[in-house]
């Protein structure tokens, strides 16, 4: 087990201990405070590259959609708002998505057979 910036402890594919921590970040990079989000950065990017790797496939693609997803996160927290029982691990998850679906090695979904 490695442990991860800020002092939690990491599991390979799950965010560190520290829960009260993310959330304080979140609201502190919402008002452009560089040091929250670099915190943002080296607690999720693991995490974020995972989900990229899923979807293009490549190791080296996938950092560069983690780069992107990390650069759009600067000004999109702004519209990150916990609704109800959503984390922002979820919202960053989507934004994840989004920009490596839109990533030139995305690689296409199968075609779904309807029966």
């Amino acid at each position: 087990m490695a442990v991860a910036a800020g002092g939690g402890q990491r599991v390979k594919g799950r965010t560190p201990t520290g829960a009260g921590l993310a959330p304080r970040a979140v609201g502190r990079a919402q008002c452009r405070d560089a040091s929250a989000l670099h915190y943002l950065y080296a607690r999720f990017a693991d995490d974020v590259c995972a989900d990229a790797r899923a979807i293009v496939g490549d190791p080296r693609e996938a950092a560069a959609v983690t780069q992107d997803v990390f650069a759009k996160l600067a000004t999109a927290i702004c519209e990150y708002e916990p609704y109800g029982e959503l984390p922002f691990e979820a919202w960053l998850r989507h934004l994840t998505h989004e920009v490596a679906l839109c990533h030139p090695a995305a690689r296409p979904m199968p075609p779904r057979r309807l029966v």
